[in-house]
């Protein structure tokens, strides 16, 4: 990946970072003030903070050239037990990018 393709990602993932705090908070908040409807509306808040963790985790994917063509294979039991293998191939693939220091 070149220097372009870097820094596009990382916008990306800071973007994605931000909807996950935003999400957070708000679910946060929600679920404190302990209403039927506060409750509705942090649920909604956990799908935003998944949908975006979600997100994050297949740009990754994708970047570096992980192709994940099968979306519906993501959210199996196989796809969930190889995440500690796939993340080692994440931080390979990072410091392989990273300037020599």
């Amino acid at each position: 990946m070149d220097r372009i393709g870097l820094q596009t990602l990382k916008a990306e993932m800071l973007a994605d970072s931000r909807i996950m705090r935003d999400a957070y908070t708000k679910a946060t908040q929600r679920f404190a003030r302990a209403e039927e409807v506060a409750y509705e509306d942090c649920a909604h808040q956990l799908c935003r903070l998944y949908n975006a963790f979600e997100q994050a985790g297949l740009r990754l994917a994708k970047a570096f050239e992980n192709h994940i063509d099968n979306d519906e294979g993501w959210h199996t039991a196989q796809a969930v037990d190889c995440f500690p293998a796939l993340l080692q191939a994440f931080v390979a693939a990072i410091e392989k990018q990273l300037p020599a220091q």
